[in-house]
């Protein structure tokens, strides 16, 4: 749960606004991100895009989700973002059992609407389950978007080659939990013991 100041708390320039804001950043985290401090990864959700059909015979998290399982990775939950527009290309059949975050073609070319839309379901989910997200598809805003949040909020992302049916990790989950070392300083207390 993420906690917001009290209203008679000044928001921007008291001592307890800036707890509050570690607050904030810690209730994100603390639950999903540290479980990459151990071996072997829990199930997951997954957070994709979809873009238009054009000459594609499987949609993209479609395919992400098979090579995920193959990489032993299991996925509970799924979301993908696309527009109205992308969506129609596809056949119904197609995309059975993915659970689409519609956003306007406005949305779609600007980083910091994608970037919310995306922390929306991140901050949602991100107390269940560790996120997977993945920037295969769509446009490259929404690519750069899926970036950011993967390194702002410590969570594993991945591109999938089409044409050979690849997994590649950008962030894979052993960088995730190095980035943890490094933040927290972790990586000195692990030493020592």
């Amino acid at each position: 749960m993420i906690r917001r100041p009290p209203r008679s708390t000044p928001s921007n320039s008291s001592a307890a606004s800036d707890v509050y804001k570690r607050q904030d950043l810690y209730s994100l985290r603390q639950i999903v991100p540290f479980c990459y401090l151990f071996d072997g990864l829990p199930p997951c959700t997954y957070i994709g895009l979809l873009g238009f059909k054009a000459h594609h015979t499987e949609p993209e998290p479609i395919t992400a989700l098979k090579l995920l399982k193959e990489a032993g990775v299991t996925v509970e939950e799924n979301y993908v973002i696309s527009t109205k527009t992308a969506l129609k290309t596809w056949h119904p059949e197609t995309v059975k059992g993915l659970n689409f975050v519609l956003i306007s073609e406005k949305e779609l070319f600007s980083i910091p609407q994608i970037e919310e839309r995306i922390k929306e379901i991140v901050v949602k989910e991100s107390t269940i389950r560790p996120i997977i997200l993945d920037c295969t598809s769509l446009t490259k805003t929404a690519t750069i978007a899926m970036y950011n949040v993967a390194r702002k909020y410590f969570m594993p992302l991945i591109y999938i080659y089409e044409e050979t049916k690849e997994l590649y990790w950008i962030i894979s989950p052993e960088e995730v939990k190095n980035m943890l070392l490094e933040k927290f300083k972790f990586r000195e207390q692990l030493d020592e013991s």
